[in-house]
């Protein structure tokens, strides 16, 4: 009996108590006489091609609201396969600068899949035939958890929550699987007062009184973006060439492991320049978070009929070894972009033995070189511009 009551008792009344003392008083911060802003794409200055994050920037969730708006623009999300967003063959430069095709690419390390589906979610009234392209990475998955906390509070600020909870066109599923994966896996590491997040604990636990905390979030800004759909270029396809070359381009800075020498020297060799080997464990493939947010992107985008894509890069066999490990979540992704009859949107370059693995298309353990990126360059025109 006590332990029933300490389990669960206990904690509904103390969430009780939070409400009476800690809800009530900050009501009154978070009026609605606050006037809500308005930004306008119209007021845009230029077009961005990668953007490292939001960086509490209206102009910045503009820039991707006008991308997403755009039937002819592609969007991409990634994190540290973006690179910054400099190299000229990554997809956010090359297909501008070789093919006309406006792109817009955004994220940098950790920026994962639970941190997207969020910004989807908030963008969802712009997504309706979006062209969309998530770059997935094999460690995203590794330990199950799914997106970190900090990551989660750099690509989803307060305001994100409370334009998402007011969404009166947002099917409840997607509300509901917000909140229970927020008061699950983020809210004692965030423990602030930030009533947008309170608001998410209160719904997921059921609390009375969340919707009287509901009618007191505080929209901070509407985006308004206009039908200003850019042209694009019918450039000649050289992809045979673009192929060939960046491969002999790539293989050049690359030892006998296929790793980019400097890199090998700083992060992969021991003291004696021998290669470092690592070992996989398993890879939870059921009970994981990252695998269930990409299945609530594919039911939004889905609803929103989104025409989206995504790759998986590889590995590098030479320096992981066990991948075979990934092979029941890498079955898990491939049975659910068959599921949502996605098999030919989806790039799978990830393999398990060296036999498979095709030199060049890293730069290093984990993130593509040119020539990998000319690989997904040419799969993102075939799916998304080749009509």
């Amino acid at each position: 009996m006590k332990k029933l009551v300490w389990l669960h008792l206990f904690p509904l009344v103390l969430a009780l108590i939070t409400v009476g003392v800690f809800y009530e008083p900050l009501l009154s911060l978070y009026g609605l006489e606050k006037k809500t802003e308005i930004f306008s794409s119209d007021d845009l200055k230029q077009e961005k091609r990668f953007l490292k994050n939001y960086n509490q920037s209206a102009e910045n969730e503009i820039q991707v609201a006008r991308s997403l708006a755009r039937k002819n623009q592609l969007t991409i999300f990634g994190s540290s396969e973006l690179a910054g967003g400099e190299r000229p063959g990554l997809a956010n430069n090359f297909l501008p600068d070789s093919l006309g095709i406006p792109v817009l690419a955004i994220g940098h390390g950790y920026h994962e899949l639970f941190a997207i589906y969020c910004e989807l979610l908030y963008f969802r009234r712009f997504l309706p035939q979006s062209k969309i392209h998530i770059v997935l990475s094999p460690g995203w998955f590794e330990d199950g958890k799914g997106t970190l906390p900090q990551s989660f509070l750099e690509y989803v600020p307060p305001h994100f929550i409370s334009h998402v909870v007011n969404d009166t066109l947002l099917p409840a599923h997607h509300l509901k699987y917000l909140a229970k994966s927020y008061d699950e896996n983020y809210s004692t590491e965030l423990s602030g007062k930030r009533l947008e997040y309170k608001y998410l604990e209160a719904y997921n636990r059921n609390i009375p009184s969340n919707s009287e905390v509901k009618k007191s979030l505080f929209l901070k800004h509407h985006l308004m973006v206009s039908d200003d759909g850019i042209g694009m270029a019918n450039s000649e396809k050289k992809w045979k060439k673009w192929l060939s070359d960046s491969k002999l381009n790539s293989l050049k800075s690359l030892n006998d492991f296929f790793i980019d020498s400097s890199y090998f020297k700083k992060y992969v060799s021991d003291q004696k320049g021998d290669l470092k080997l690592i070992s996989v464990g398993e890879i939870p493939h059921k009970n994981n978070s990252e695998l269930a947010d990409l299945k609530k992107i594919l039911e939004l985008t889905k609803e929103q009929n989104c025409d989206i894509s995504f790759v998986m890069q590889p590995l590098n066999p030479y320096h992981y070894y066990h991948l075979n490990n990934y092979q029941p979540l890498m079955d898990s992704i491939e049975g659910l972009m068959a599921e949502f009859e996605l098999t030919e949107n989806y790039l799978n370059l990830f393999v398990t033995t060296k036999e498979e693995y095709e030199p060049g298309i890293l730069t290093d353990v984990m993130h593509f070189s040119d020539y990998g990126w000319m690989k997904v360059n040419q799969f993102l025109y075939e799916r998304h511009f080749n009509n």
